[in-house]
């Protein structure tokens, strides 16, 4: 897997609204906590899968959430790697900074929506993180 990451380095184009940014930086710092792993943007829309029976089975069942279903597939993969299924995400997923991401205007996320992915990441952690798993 490939995600892109919207990181603003020099040299790159990255423009997000600040108070976006800052909600999107404390979302995803806790969802690398629940999940484990170092991952920067799991909100990234920049995202690629290589086909393979791995992939396949990530997308199989239906998800238990809407939002912040990019976090039930890494969910998905970590829980595979735990039951010996695939090698660890760290060496599954890659993470690329984008050279280029400008935010549009219209976007119809509230501040409520936050909440709604707090609670589908409790959903997801109940799911596929329980103790003994």
């Amino acid at each position: 897997m490939l995600i892109g990451a919207r990181v603003k380095l020099l040299g790159r184009n990255i423009k997000r609204k600040g108070f976006r940014h800052v909600l999107g930086r404390l979302s995803a710092t806790i969802i690398s906590i629940v999940l484990g792993v170092p991952v920067y943007d799991t909100q990234c829309g920049a995202k690629f899968f290589r086909v393979t029976e791995l992939t396949g089975s990530l997308f199989e069942e239906p998800f238990v959430s809407s939002w912040i279903f990019d976090v039930e597939i890494l969910s998905r993969l970590i829980k595979a790697h735990r039951l010996g299924f695939s090698c660890s995400p760290e060496k599954t997923v890659w993470e690329a900074p984008l050279d280029q991401w400008v935010h549009k205007d219209g976007s119809k996320i509230e501040i409520s929506d936050y909440f709604t992915a707090l609670y589908e990441l409790f959903k997801i952690r109940r799911k596929y993180f329980k103790s003994g798993d």
